[in-house]
C-alpha cells in the first residue's frame, strides 16, 4: 500500500469512529432539551442574583423619627384624629408616637403604614388609603392607586430617609424646627399631651431619619378602644 492510499485509510477510520461516538452520545441523551442541566441550574441562580429582594419585600409599622423628640416621646407620620374620627382629607403630620397599656403592643391605625412596590399606605382601612404628595409638598391620602406618589427608603445611618421618586425632595419640617411642635388636644399615659409637627418634602439636606416600628411603646392605665386598631 503506497503512503497516500494508507493516509486515506486512517482518515477513514477516524471519521468511522467518531460517528460511532456521536451515536453513543445520542443514545444515552435522548432529549435535546436537557443538554447542560449544570447550565440551566447556573442560569436560574444568576437570575436569582438578579432580584432585589428587598425591593419584593413589604414593610409595615409606623414610620418613627427620633430626630425630634417631646418628653421621651418620638414622632410618627399620622392622620389627624384617630380611633374613627380620622380627618382623612386633612394633610399627614408628625405626632407623637402613641402609646398605650394593652397587651397587643399594636400601632393605632392613623400610625399604621404599609410600605410596598414603592408605594405608602394606611391600608387598615377600608378602602385602603395610599399616600400622595401635593402641590404644597404636604402629604395627602388617596384611595386611587393611580394618584398615589412613589417614595424611595432612603438608608442612613441604619436610618431611613423618605424621598419623592419624582421630585427628589425628602421628608422633614418645612423650615419649622422641633420646638415648634403645638398641642392637639388630646392625653394619654398619665396626662400626657399629644403634640404634633408639620410634615413636609423639601431639601435632602434637611431631611428627617425614620425606623420602622412594629409594635407601640407601653405606658401604664392607658387603654384605648377597638376602633383604633386593626385586628
Amino acid at each position: 500500500m503506497d503512503k497516500k492510499n494508507f493516509i486515506v485509510l486512517v482518515l477513514s477510520t477516524i471519521v468511522s469512529l467518531s460517528s460511532c461516538a456521536c451515536s453513543q452520545d445520542s443514545d444515552s441523551n435522548p432529549s435535546n432539551t436537557d443538554l447542560n442541566p449544570s447550565g440551566l441550574q447556573q442560569s436560574n441562580s444568576d437570575s436569582a442574583k438578579d432580584i432585589d429582594l428587598e425591593n419584593l419585600s413589604i414593610k409595615k409599622g409606623a414610620l418613627v423619627t427620633a430626630d425630634c423628640k417631646f418628653e421621651d416621646y418620638s414622632y410618627a407620620i399620622d392622620i389627624l384624629l384617630s380611633c374613627g374620627s380620622e380627618e382623612l382629607g386633612d394633610a399627614l403630620r408628625l405626632h407623637t408616637f402613641k402609646k398605650h397599656a394593652h397587651d397587643h403592643q399594636k400601632v393605632f391605625n392613623d400610625q399604621l403604614l404599609t410600605y410596598s412596590d414603592g408605594r405608602l399606605w394606611f391600608d387598615a382601612y377600608y378602602p385602603p388609603l395610599c399616600v400622595k404628595t401635593n402641590n404644597d409638598q404636604q402629604l395627602g391620602l388617596s384611595d386611587q392607586t393611580q394618584a398615589c406618589s412613589m417614595f424611595d427608603l432612603i438608608e442612613d445611618d441604619h436610618k431611613l430617609i423618605i424621598q419623592n421618586r419624582n421630585s427628589g425632595l425628602c421628608a422633614g419640617l418645612g423650615g419649622s424646627s422641633c420646638e415648634s411642635h403645638r398641642p392637639t388636644g388630646g392625653y394619654e399615659c398619665g396626662g400626657i399631651s399629644h403634640r404634633y409637627l408639620p410634615l413636609v418634602f423639601g431639601d435632602c439636606d434637611n431631611a428627617l431619619r425614620f425606623t420602622w416600628k412594629e409594635q407601640a411603646d407601653v405606658c401604664t392605665n392607658e387603654y384605648p378602644r377597638n376602633a383604633c386598631f386593626s385586628f
